[in-house]
């Protein structure tokens, strides 16, 4: 699997660029709150329909010379965006996307010659095959759309 966020390649298939992820662990949480119905006397779970979506992964790039891989490791931090849409892409060339991401913590976990390894954790928001249009706002008819597609009218 490929990975880039904001068009930044974290692995983009080449030696150099990291050929795909590996070690990676995903982890989706639903959020729910636990409310009290009107007239009711029993918590019962609130279904907000939204995630929090966590992954993690290591990619391995072998560099030129040991001078490029030295290199490459004082740039990393600053060439890297921050937050995005992050988009995956399988081997067979699915795409999908996480929406609302941010690269919490990235860190060098091995320099062994000219070859790198780093390991990256993003979080953000539910899995979608497009990124969408999250907001959408006309003279008439105002809406919002939801991340499930949901349309919420405003006045």
């Amino acid at each position: 699997m490929l990975v880039s966020i904001n068009g930044f390649a974290l692995a983009d298939n080449t030696i150099a660029g990291g050929v795909a992820l590996s070690q990676a662990r995903y982890s989706v949480e639903r959020i729910f709150d636990i409310v009290v119905p009107v007239q009711g006397f029993l918590p019962v779970p609130f279904n907000r329909n939204v995630r929090r979506t966590t992954v993690d992964f290591q990619v391995t790039r072998s560099h030129d010379t040991l001078e490029h891989a030295e290199q490459y490791i004082a740039d990393h931090d600053a060439a890297i965006p921050s937050s995005g849409p992050v988009q995956f892409t399988t081997t067979n060339g699915g795409v999908r996307y996480m929406l609302n991401a941010a690269l919490i913590r990235h860190q060098l976990i091995g320099e062994i010659g000219k070859t790198t390894e780093h390991s990256y954790h993003i979080e953000g928001g539910r899995f979608s095959e497009d990124i969408g249009t999250f907001f959408i706002l006309t003279e008439t008819g105002d809406y919002i759309i939801e991340e499930d597609s949901d349309r919420i009218e405003t006045e």
